[in-house]
Formats: C-alpha cells, sequence, structure tokens
C-alpha cells in the first residue's frame, strides 16, 4: 500500500476500527514513516473529538409528513459544525405538518381531517399538543369546526396574515421615502383598474366614505382610518388577489403617516376630503385622464403633508400613529 492510498483511506467520515487498521498495516509495512504516521494520527483522533456529533431523531406520522428531523447536539469539550437547534414543541410539529399538506395541495378548502382525538391517533402524540396545535390553526383560519367536532381545511384570515405583515414592515423600519415610492406604483395601477372593473356597488362604498369623511375632518385618528379605507377599496377594485394582499398590510404604514399629517397641518384634511371626490366622480364618468391626474395629484398632497408635518423620509414610519384593532 502506497503512503497516498494510505491518507486517502484514512480521510474516510468516521474515526474507528477501519482507521486503526490501516493505520497498523501500513506502519508494519513502512517502519522509516512512523514519526509521520503517529503525528497523524494524533491529529485526526483531536479532530474527531472535536467534530463528533449525535443525532436524535424526531418523525412524525407517514401521514403528515416523510421528513425525518435529525437535531445535532454538541460534545461536551468540543465544537460542532452545526449552530444549535431548539427542540420544537409537538404543537409546533402538528401546526408544521397540517400546513404543508395544505401549501401542498394534498389538503383543500372544506376537505376534512377529522376529530382531535383522530389527529391524536395519527400523529401519535397528546390530546393537549393536538388541542394547542389545533387551536393556533383555527385562529389562523386554516382550520374549521363543524359540527360533531369535526375539523375540515378554512380559508386563512386576510386580518391575521396583514396584522403580521404590517408588524413585519414596521420593525424592518420601512421609511417614508419607501411608502411615498411604493403609493407611486400601486395607487396608478389600483385607479386604473377600478377604471375597467368598477362597480355601482364600488361607487356606493365610496361614497359613503366620502360622507364619513367630510363629517369627520376635525378627527384626525378616524380620517386616517377613513383614507386607508378608501384605498384598501380602490385596490379592491382590481380583482387581483396578489394586489389585495400586497396593499392591504400596507395599509397601517398609510394611516400612520396621514395621521401625523392631518394632526400637524391645518388643510391637510380639506385636501383629502377635495381630491376623494374627484376621484369618484371621475370612476363614474369613467374619465381615465382625469383620474389619473388627480391621483397623481394626490400623492404629490401626501408627499408634501409629510414634508409639512416635518418627518424624515429617510426615516422609519412612527409606530406611535400604529392603529388600534
Amino acid at each position: 500500500m502506497s503512503f497516498k492510498v494510505c491518507i486517502e483511506s484514512l480521510n474516510c467520515p468516521t474515526f474507528g476500527p477501519n482507521r486503526l487498521v490501516l493505520f497498523s498495516k501500513f506502519i508494519i509495512s513502512k517502519p522509516e514513516a512512523i514519526s509521520g504516521i503517529a503525528a497523524l494520527h494524533i491529529n485526526l483522533f483531536k479532530k474527531t473529538l472535536v467534530s463528533r456529533t449525535f443525532y436524535r431523531k424526531v418523525q412524525l406520522s407517514d401521514k403528515w409528513t416523510n421528513q425525518t428531523y435529525l437535531k445535532p447536539i454538541k460534545e461536551q469539550g468540543g465544537l460542532s459544525m452545526f449552530q444549535k437547534l431548539s427542540v420544537q414543541p409537538a404543537y409546533n410539529q402538528v401546526i408544521e405538518a397540517i400546513e404543508i399538506k395544505i401549501l401542498s395541495g394534498e389538503l383543500s378548502l372544506g376537505d376534512q381531517i377529522g376529530t382531535e382525538a383522530e389527529l391524536e391517533e395519527q400523529f401519535g402524540l397528546s390530546r393537549n399538543s393536538i388541542r394547542e396545535g389545533v387551536r393556533v390553526l383555527e385562529h389562523m383560519g386554516l382550520l374549521t369546526r363543524e359540527k360533531g367536532r369535526r375539523l375540515s381545511v378554512g380559508q386563512p384570515k386576510s386580518s391575521f396574515i396583514n396584522e403580521h405583515i404590517s408588524r413585519s414592515l414596521i420593525m424592518q423600519r420601512v421609511t417614508y421615502r419607501e411608502l411615498v415610492e411604493h403609493l407611486c406604483y400601486v395607487e396608478m395601477a389600483s385607479i386604473d383598474s377600478a377604471l375597467q372593473r368598477g362597480s355601482e356597488k364600488l361607487l356606493e362604498k365610496l361614497h359613503q366614505n366620502l360622507a364619513e369623511t367630510e363629517a369627520n375632518l376635525d378627527a384626525p385618528e378616524i380620517l386616517a382610518r377613513l383614507d386607508m379605507e378608501f384605498h384598501t377599496m380602490l385596490a379592491h377594485a382590481t380583482n387581483n388577489n396578489v394586489m389585495i394582499m400586497s396593499y392591504e398590510p400596507v395599509g397601517q404604514l398609510i394611516y400612520a403617516s396621514t395621521q401625523q399629517i392631518f394632526e400637524n397641518t391645518e388643510i391637510g384634511a380639506k385636501r383629502l376630503l377635495e381630491a376623494h371626490s374627484i376621484l369618484v366622480s371621475a370612476l363614474e364618468n369613467k374619465d381615465r385622464d382625469k383620474a389619473f391626474h388627480w391621483m397623481k395629484k394626490h400623492i404629490l398632497d401626501f408627499e408634501k403633508g409629510l414634508e409639512g408635518a416635518g418627518v424624515n423620509f429617510d426615516a422609519p414610519v412612527n409606530p406611535k400613529y400604529w392603529m388600534e384593532k
């Protein structure tokens, strides 16, 4: 056996009897290399102690997942090549397994998945773990409970999703400048779709919003909420789920920004009412040029209003004005 072949053979993944045998055979055949082999042997032994990692398996029922989770456990006195993993609570595994089935399309809206007792048997977990997992999924709207306590796949609640995305945007420290840039794209697309697909029902809701706006010009918090609702209704007019779901969470940032404008500028509320009134009129008359012109003007007024309120455009939107639900 050559020295090169021996070294390649010794680079096997685990340090064990096979490696010791190879060392012994090579030392017998090449006694003059004993000092080098001894040094290599000690070095590899040290590396093995440092990198040795044991694994614990956690597996759910095959009905829910085919994955086996391996968790590395760092040996005392050594360093692991993996980061520490926390042990996932059993109810979180229930949530994840059911979510995977829904997102993959294996479970569709309205499909029944059984009772808590049946899930307990399938997962092999305690009733408390099943109950907690189901409770979270019901809160999210992914599961609904029918008569007889049977569970079925539900429609996720947009309010739950939007609230979490809104909070994420706040935590990501979205700036006023980023918000204005976003509105330049989204609002123009919304008014264009509303012109093409607007209905009498939409116009009725917009008129109702205008009446409430006019009655609350001196109430900044209510006015900010009505402004958010007005633009959310325009987003819904697109009938595009991607547009709607991307716009609604941003509503919290719009609310926070417009409230600052209404509290710090005298003409902000009146300019808002004027712009909204003309936009509704343009929608009724299918006047595209007028609708586009006033939407651009409305966005520019929003930007000027923020300047008048003294905000720093490169600063994050102030969470102080977060709307209480």
